[in-house]
């Protein structure tokens, strides 16, 4: 493991030990946050690509501040009338969070979320959450909730903590051998990191162009192993 990974693991332990000895302290707007969670007792709650587009939907959908409807609402509406209701979001313009980076596994998911209004994370995946619950908890015939409690956040405070981050986030299909590639993992950002466009879920931050970042993984072929190795060091204690 070189240097820098090996800052990265130290940095994620620590700032994972401070966020768990300060659960109650308030998301800050304008600030990023590294936000996870898992399902209880590791029940696999993603089960057919259904279940992870619809999860992805659910991100893209209420994101938006001034949101009427609930995700399963907005699915009954005609293609048409769907398009008129995120053109006109759109074109308001008020977020909850920016999305910066996202991948979803079997039973539990990563995200990097940047808070631009007051709460807004807090709304965000009160949304996410119920309304993921009500959806498989109709699939499968069963009550209560689906996910260990109240989501974990971990701030993010420089841009290299940031970028290593998102590596790992979107390694994490590789390491655990869910895909060869991480391009080949359908539920992440991964794709739109090396594809950006102006109409895309996430919002680019990173100063790094596609080739780089990509280089950059694909140079990381051992790293992804070593990274079962060190699950002790890492948040995967809880959400993997």
């Amino acid at each position: 493991m070189g240097k820098i990974e090996k800052y990265f693991v130290i940095r994620l332990k620590m700032n994972y030990n401070k966020h768990m000895n300060n659960r109650k302290t308030p998301l800050v707007t304008n600030q990023t946050y590294h936000i996870f969670n898992r399902s209880i007792g590791g029940l696999k709650i993603f089960n057919k690509p259904e279940d992870y587009n619809r999860f992805i939907g659910m991100l893209a959908l209420y994101r938006y501040q001034n949101l009427t409807y609930s995700y399963s609402k907005f699915e009954s509406f005609s293609e048409s009338f769907q398009n008129q209701v995120l053109d006109h979001l759109q074109a308001e313009n008020k977020y909850l969070v920016e999305i910066i980076a996202y991948c979803v596994m079997p039973n539990h998911f990563h995200l990097i979320l940047k808070q631009v209004t007051t709460d807004g994370i807090t709304q965000f995946m009160s949304r996410i959450s119920n309304s993921y619950a009500k959806y498989l908890n109709a699939e499968q015939n069963r009550l209560g909730p689906l996910f260990e409690g109240h989501f974990k956040n971990i701030e993010i405070k420089n841009d290299n903590y940031l970028l290593h981050l998102t590596r790992y986030i979107h390694l994490n299909p590789t390491s655990a051998w869910l895909a060869i590639k991480p391009e080949d993992w359908q539920y992440s950002s991964y794709k739109e990191f090396l594809h950006p466009t102006k109409t895309g879920l996430i919002t680019p931050v990173l100063d790094i162009t596609p080739t780089k970042y990509q280089q950059l993984m694909d140079d990381q072929v051992t790293y992804q192993r070593q990274l079962a190795k060190i699950k002790s060091l890492l948040i995967d204690d809880l959400v993997d």
